[in-house]
């Protein structure tokens, strides 16, 4: 005895999905817990490093400033709203708007680069100065390389997105973008504040 076969009629379901119902989200999140524990091993070294020694920052090293620093970060938090606009549109298919926030994104983002690039130029220590320099440049690298990693691939979707190429797997990279720049953004906030306003706080005690 056979039982009839039934079947489900899924034709008027959506051929595309974001958030949690997607490989590309759980993608997205995968890369930032690595990435997210590289940054934190940095974090964690840097204190961990000023606990064998009795003066820091290390003698010869100058303070750095805040005011670079700060223009930098206020960059970068106000790129962080176009980017979520964009995925927000891209998930509605309005393409042209998707666009424009991606753009503006961009161009916060290539602003605060800038600002990075020359605040580096002011630094009065190379990496192998000692133990504190080799920490933040390492930071300062590896966060420059996310940064411009970032940028491209932003830079990527507009221009795919000026052709016809465009399809639903660009428009889930828009969603994996803007989540990967949320991470960008938001682990620079605690390195922001353990290179540039730590050593303050820990000469002055």
């Amino acid at each position: 005895m056979t039982s009839n076969p039934r079947f489900i009629d899924v034709a008027d379901l959506p051929t595309i999905a974001f958030l949690s119902r997607s490989p590309a989200f759980w993608a997205a999140i995968g890369v930032v817990m690595m990435e997210g524990t590289m940054f934190s091993l940095l974090i964690a070294s840097y204190y961990y490093a000023r606990l064998g020694v009795d003066v820091w920052p290390p003698p010869g090293t100058r303070l750095l400033g805040f005011t670079l620093p700060t223009i930098e970060l206020v960059l970068l938090l106000i790129s962080v709203p176009p980017a979520y606009w964009s995925s927000e549109a891209a998930k509605k298919n309005d393409i042209p708007k998707a666009r424009l926030h991606l753009i503006l994104n961009v161009v916060f983002a290539l602003a605060a680069l800038a600002v990075r690039a020359y605040e580096w130029g002011t630094l009065n220590f190379d990496w192998k100065a000692n133990i504190e320099a080799s920490i933040v440049w390492m930071m300062l690298a590896l966060h420059t390389f996310e940064l411009g990693s970032g940028i491209l691939i932003t830079l990527f979707l507009i221009a795919v997105s000026l052709t016809a190429r465009f399809n639903d797997t660009h428009r889930k990279g828009i969603d994996f973008d803007s989540i990967t720049w949320y991470f960008i953004v938001g682990i620079w906030i605690p390195m922001y504040a353990t290179i540039f306003i730590a050593p303050y706080i820990i000469q002055a005690s």
